[in-house]
């Protein structure tokens, strides 16, 4: 009577999941790793907003990647809900985590690493499946990120997509060099505006020096003894 009632009940799981998608079962393997000793930052405050964002989510043994992105807007404003699992989808600006969708893999369990003790292991999955979660717009996100809140992988990608719903790996934007050494330099080398154009090649004692205006012109010739001396007194 027992084996009839563990074979049924063992049926049922698995026509559940055959509802989700292809399965199979798998040996357990290595122990995942920890989550950041550090923890997750807690959910933010909810925010409603009448535009929404639908991630299109596909799982291979388990594991899930956002496949597509599409936008939906509502009659009436909603915000993200707020629910308990082992993966998430964050919005971020900067450091700042703006909105937070946790969720769960169909029977791929809720943490990654429960305990297994000889005789009392429950069976295990690899799901390869597909299902939607929403999150409320913000306007402000510039990264969306898929975590894995049980191993501490974090998937980062550039916020908003594209045109055509795929989402692009996140790049840190390059730091500024247009206003370096090489632009404002210019105007300060001598090659620009230093003494060949105006020192004293062009403004020195070869254009006013004693040549020009110097003994040459008013000195001693022109009012000098000669024209202004003794051979002319106006005296006695």
């Amino acid at each position: 009577m027992f084996r009839w009632v563990a074979a049924g009940a063992l049926g049922v799981a698995l026509g559940a999941a055959a509802c989700f998608g292809a399965l199979d079962l798998f040996a357990p393997g290595d122990a995942l790793a920890e989550a950041p000793k550090e923890g997750w930052p807690p959910d933010p405050q909810p925010v409603a907003s009448t535009k929404q964002w639908v991630f299109e989510v596909r799982t291979k043994d388990s594991v899930p990647s956002v496949v597509k992105v599409s936008e939906l807007e509502l009659d009436k404003a909603q915000a993200t809900q707020r629910v308990m699992g082992r993966w998430a989808l964050e919005f971020y600006v900067g450091t700042e985590i703006l909105d937070r969708l946790r969720f769960n893999v169909p029977l791929a369990g809720d943490t990654g690493h429960e305990k297994r003790e000889a005789g009392k292991n429950r069976p295990v999955f690899k799901v390869n499946t597909k299902f939607f979660l929403r999150m409320a717009d913000q306007n402000r996100a510039t990264q969306v990120r898929l975590v894995d809140r049980a191993t501490g992988d974090i998937q980062i990608f550039a916020w908003p997509p594209d045109k055509d719903g795929k989402l692009r790996p996140w790049k840190q934007p390059p730091a500024p060099a247009d206003a370096g050494a090489s632009d404002a330099g210019d105007a300060g080398s001598t090659s620009d505006a230093g003494s060949k154009d105006a020192g004293t090649k062009d403004a020195g004692s070869k254009d006013a020096g004693s040549k020009d205006a110097g003994a040459a012109d008013a000195g001693s010739k022109d009012a000098g003894t000669k024209d202004g001396g003794k051979s002319e007194p106006d005296g006695i």
